[in-house]
């Protein structure tokens, strides 16, 4: 789903699904902050949702403790990291 316009949250139960591998959501106009209760199906290897507009706080499935997962964020608002991060107030 990747290079489209998507807008707004993706829906919680995308990451949740239980036969999914592989999410791409990167380069869209997805906003806002993800929820901090966000879970990860157990297939769930890599996630790109880098490009976007989130904010706040990456969800702890995609967090830095979560080893057994890739997560691309880059080029988001997130506070994980300042480096490759856009600033909030340029429109993509």
């Amino acid at each position: 789903m990747s290079f489209n316009t998507l807008t707004g949250i993706p829906l919680a139960s995308l990451f949740s699904l239980p036969n999914i591998s592989y999410l791409n959501l990167a380069s869209n106009l997805l906003s806002g902050s993800l929820p901090g209760h966000l879970s990860c199906g157990i297939k769930l290897d890599y996630i790109h949702i880098s490009n976007n507009r989130f904010t706040a706080d990456l969800p702890s499935c995609l967090g830095p403790e979560s080893e057994e997962r890739v997560v691309n964020f880059g080029g988001s608002c997130l506070s994980v990291s300042t480096q490759n991060q856009e600033p909030d107030h340029i429109a993509m």
